[in-house]
């Protein structure tokens, strides 16, 4: 009897609380797709533990950095047995395909009023990494 009145105030406890919802109204969301190709090492440390590509984006405006936000997909090219595709981000290039050798590194993207970072980071040595992505396609799906 003990238990079934636990339940029954329980119950009738749980059946009494609310839940709010704040919903911020806003206009439609406005997209944009812009493809960027990534070019030659911006900066990389001495040490070659890490490194980055900046591309300017200036459809990456002040809205965007205040009230929208930027998608960013790697493209993998098509071959033989796949298709094309688009990865997200990050990316762990663990042997780059093999093609450049066997030194794990991490790949990220970030971004700022008109530009985007990619970032490469290792414990042993970007360059495998800098030199697999050299070249690839971004695709950006930016949200105003």
């Amino acid at each position: 009897m003990k238990k079934l009145y636990i339940l029954f105030i329980t119950t009738a406890f749980l059946s009494c609380e609310t839940q709010t919802t704040e919903v911020k109204e806003s206009a439609p969301e406005k997209f944009k797709t812009v493809y960027v190709t990534i070019g030659e090492l911006t900066d990389s440390r001495v040490d070659k533990t890490y490194g980055n590509f900046v591309i300017p984006v200036k459809e990456i405006d002040k809205t965007v950095m205040e009230n929208g936000t930027v998608i960013a997909y790697l493209e993998r090219a098509a071959k033989e047995d796949r298709p094309q595709r688009w990865s997200m981000f990050p990316q762990y290039c663990l042997n780059c395909e093999n093609s450049y050798g066997t030194k794990p590194s991490f790949i990220y993207f970030s971004y700022g009023e008109g530009l985007i970072r990619i970032s490469l980071r290792s414990q042993t040595d970007i360059s495998d990494a800098a030199e697999w992505i050299s070249g690839k396609r971004i695709k950006l799906t930016i949200i105003d």
